[in-house]
């Protein structure tokens, strides 16, 4: 019996030491917000850190436990399955890791349920990884799987050995200790249970992030997925209704930008087109001449951080929701409105173009229920023309769009989602800068993408649909690159706008109203008298309302802000991450509103 009790601490404590040393693998391979941490703040990230810890440990040791009860009568078998067990759980929490230090450093947070989207798309989850540090994710895993596995051979499983069959009763102690563990799962005897909130300590939000057991936060979004629940419920519902249905009203145009209310639109989707670069040097000189030829939205922002999250916001006008993949949802996605099946409905053809797997994220049924009548995917085009680790590069498709142009005998809204300035940023032209840094990279796929958009515009130019002819060039999201932005701020989430084209009767014109993706669809279709009243989350960029404002979602948190004030908030901590501005108490209860009906509209589909 002492041998199983002993056996039982030590098994405990293995798990413990396993995700502290995690832990401090994790904070040192965030190497830029390391710098961030004190000697005090660091040790604190571990000692907070360590209740998640137990909790995780608590769930991992609890079928061993239960195999030590069966070990007083059947000793052998059971001592063989615990080993077996704890063999793979070693591997599978290893596997996670890795993938939890490279996405927190792309994506800015800590591995969830999210992750399992790409599981049914392989081909663009391995091109996504190809810009990552793989030699040394692969040393990482092996050196922490190989030391775990001896560690646990040698100091921990060799304590079952010799242990003997027992008296019936003794079996009552295993499962009084077996039953105990509820009280680490639980996080201690409170009412609350175990939950992200209850490891966040600090006003450093990677902090906060550092101390989160990740092994724990994606079983539990995992688990907890289907929940029917809201967790952002900050003030009553009718309340929050009001705020939201009062910043998002729709106002009457106070400018009117086009020829006609019935023009040809095409929509470019540009991957990553971050403003960031828009002040690199000679990377996107194309785009920025143009800026000078149509309508440039000077402060527009994403609403969220991934495509999924940005075609559902340019197309349907729906926020981002935190945690929460709408387009995986078809049920839930099948009921959004879509600013192609509005143009339809008014006698317009509709496509979308892309150059890869037009089954990612389950984007073709998405597309199915937006009315888009034609599609084109990578199943389109040869197989010379598919030399990207995506499909086909964007000058290849900007082809095929033209060739559709050019084919046009009535209205048409087009819309073309590039994909050449994604990860891995492979591109089929001589880069621009020198380096196969990540950055030096990315900046080089921008710029090709850059000059295909040149072209492809100079073209139409020369084409007899440009007249009457809107081009509308928008980011799917922007990005952490050039500069390495912090996961939460604005300037990660700035993106340009352009409008363009013939269809204009006015140029060289900057607004500078604070805007949104969901806010494209409203602006257009009011410009076009066609209406937009489903569209519930869109605003008017055109009108004189006071609601100036840019709102963007982030894993646990939002952002809100205008030229005077600036929160970023942390729901899970319940704590500013950022705030500037006199009026930032009030910003908050707006984005508390915000996140509340968005997240209530998302239960309710």
């Amino acid at each position: 019996m002492k041998k199983r009790l002993i056996f039982s601490i030590y098994y405990f404590v293995f798990w413990l030491l396993f995700f502290q040393v995690a832990r401090l693998l994790f904070v040192f391979y965030q190497f830029d917000n390391l710098k961030e941490l004190d000697i005090i703040l660091f040790v604190k990230i571990f000692v907070f850190g360590l209740k998640m810890d137990m909790s995780f440990a608590g769930y991992l040791s609890a079928i061993p436990f239960v195999l030590l009860i069966f070990s007083i009568f059947i000793k052998n078998i059971s001592s063989i399955l615990i080993k077996v067990y704890t063999y793979l759980s070693i591997i599978i929490v290893s596997v996670l890791f890795i993938l939890d230090i490279e996405l927190f450093r792309v994506w800015g947070y800590r591995l969830d349920v999210s992750i399992v989207k790409y599981i049914n798309s392989p081909a663009e989850m391995i091109a996504s990884s190809m810009s990552s540090p793989l030699i040394l994710l692969i040393a990482i895993f092996l050196v922490q799987l190989i030391l775990f596995l001896f560690i646990y051979k040698h100091f921990i499983h060799k304590r079952l050995v010799g242990i003997n069959t027992e008296s019936f009763w003794k079996a009552s102690v295993f499962i009084v200790l077996t039953a105990l563990l509820i009280i680490p799962i639980r996080g201690g005897f409170g009412l609350s249970p175990m939950n992200q909130s209850a490891v966040c300590f600090s006003n450093n939000n990677f902090a906060n992030q550092a101390a989160i057991n990740y092994a724990w936060n994606f079983f539990d979004t995992t688990i907890f997925e289907g929940d029917d629940k809201n967790p952002y419920v900050f003030m009553d519902k009718d309340k929050a209704e009001s705020i939201s249905k009062e910043l998002y009203s729709h106002g009457s145009s106070s400018l009117s930008v086009l020829k006609n209310n019935r023009p040809n639109i095409v929509l470019i989707i540009w991957e990553s087109f971050t403003a960031k670069v828009l002040n690199e040097k000679g990377i996107v000189p194309e785009f920025n001449r143009l800026k000078q030829e149509g309508i440039f939205f000077e402060n527009m922002y994403a609403n969220g951080d991934r495509s999924d999250k940005g075609l559902l916001a340019i197309l349907s006008a729906y926020p981002t929701i935190p945690g929460k993949s709408l387009m995986n949802k078809l049920s839930k996605a099948s009921k959004l409105p879509n600013i192609s099946k509005s143009l339809a409905a008014e006698n317009y053809e509709t496509a979308f173009f892309y150059g890869g797997d037009i089954d990612f994220f389950r984007l073709k049924s998405y597309l199915s229920y937006g009315d888009f009548s034609y599609i084109v995917s990578e199943k389109d085009f040869s197989k010379s023309d598919l030399n990207s680790k995506w499909g086909a590069h964007d000058h290849i498709v900007y082809k095929k769009l033209e060739d559709k142009i050019t084919q046009a005998n009535k209205p048409f809204f087009y819309t073309f989602f590039t994909l050449s300035s994604h990860e891995p940023y492979d591109i089929p032209v001589e880069p621009l800068l020198k380096g196969k840094d990540e950055e030096t990279m990315f900046l080089n796929s921008i710029h090709y993408a850059d000059n295909s958009l040149g072209d492809f515009i100079s073209n139409m130019k020369e084409s007899s649909i440009w007249d009457n002819t809107l081009f509308i060039i928008v980011a799917d999201h922007g990005q952490r690159l050039p500069k390495n932005s912090k996961y939460y701020s604005p300037e990660k989430f700035q993106i340009p706008m352009l409008w363009l084209g013939g269809a204009l009767n006015i140029h060289d014109t900057i607004v500078k109203t604070f805007g949104n993706q969901t806010d494209i669809t409203n602006t257009l279709l009011s410009q076009m008298d066609i209406n937009s009243e489903e569209f519930i989350w869109s605003r008017n960029l055109f009108t004189n309302a006071s609601n100036d404002f840019a709102y963007y979602a982030f894993s646990y948190g939002f952002g809100l802000l205008n030229d005077s004030t600036t929160i970023i908030y942390d729901a899970q901590s319940s704590s500013y991450i950022e705030k500037d501005g006199l009026q930032s108490d009030k910003y908050l209860t707006m984005g508390k509103a915000i996140l509340q009906t968005t997240y209530q509209d998302y239960y309710d589909k």
